[in-house]
């Protein structure tokens, strides 16, 4: 009975070493398929990252002038800024010349009509300059 199990395990051992046996047999022929797929591909794949890395160079420039761009851009977006506040500034000291003049106007005309007035209004036996008969 101790010879039949001695058996049994043999037989089963060398069960499994045939089984290990045919599966690193296919997987030799695997590897051998990628190995031959990947030396087929090679000069692809070198193309590929080739013209990937051309491509990204180009993407690296075109970012490089945009981030230029844009911050010639803030320049200008800033001096504007500026810009349109000293014309706020110009604009409240045109609205108060404007305002000094109106009253300035209206002081010259009340006075060229006061003047204006005093002379129509000559004294007694003297022509009258403006030659009304008033």
């Amino acid at each position: 009975m101790e010879q039949m199990l001695v058996i049994l395990a043999f037989m089963g051992l060398a069960i499994l070493v045939a089984a290990a046996v045919a599966t690193l047999l296919q997987l030799r022929r695997t590897l051998r398929s990628v190995e031959a797929l990947l030396e087929a591909l090679s000069p692809r794949l070198d193309r590929t990252l080739d013209e990937a890395s051309g491509a990204f160079a180009k993407v690296s420039s075109v970012v490089t002038q945009v981030e230029k761009s844009a911050a010639a851009l803030q320049v200008t977006i800033e001096r504007a800024h500026s810009l349109a506040g000293t014309m706020a500034e110009l604009g409240d000291s045109l609205r108060g010349a404007s305002r000094l003049t109106a009253v300035a106007g209206r002081a010259v005309a009340t006075a060229l009509r006061t003047l204006g007035t005093g002379r129509r209004s000559a004294p007694a036996g003297q022509p009258d300059p403006g030659g009304s008969d008033g």
